[in-house]
């Protein structure tokens, strides 16, 4: 039985990352919102194996300048684009390691605490 959960969440989110693809050459904002929630739904699943090409698409969909009124992304991104780069880089091999959910959530931190623009 848990075979079978663990199987559903991960055609899921193989779903929702293919999607997350498909999106990006329209529109590279809904799709690294799209992987985001994919990866927040993965963590909170304890899914730490889904993270790591989630992580990988991110570094993708992140083309200079696009920003607009429904992104957080801060101009920061582009200014520091090594550093932001260094964080996805960090998830990555942590989410591959199979480190625990603590360990990748930091990441997940350290780039919404530097990168990310508050709405509302």
């Amino acid at each position: 039985m848990k075979f079978k959960i663990v199987l559903a969440a991960v055609a899921g989110l193989s779903l929702a990352f293919a999607g997350s693809a498909i999106v990006a050459d329209e529109d590279p904002i809904a799709a690294r919102q799209s992987a985001m929630k994919s990866m927040g739904a993965a963590l909170k699943a304890g899914d730490v194996a889904a993270v790591a090409p989630l992580a990988a698409q991110l570094k993708l969909l992140f083309p200079e300048g696009s920003t607009s009124e429904k992104s957080e992304a801060s101009p920061k991104i582009w200014e520091e684009w090594d550093d932001f780069i260094a964080i996805l880089d960090k998830l990555e091999a942590d989410a591959t390691a199979g480190a625990a959910v603590p360990v990748i959530g930091g990441s997940c931190k350290a780039c919404h605490d530097n990168y990310r623009v508050k709405k509302g």
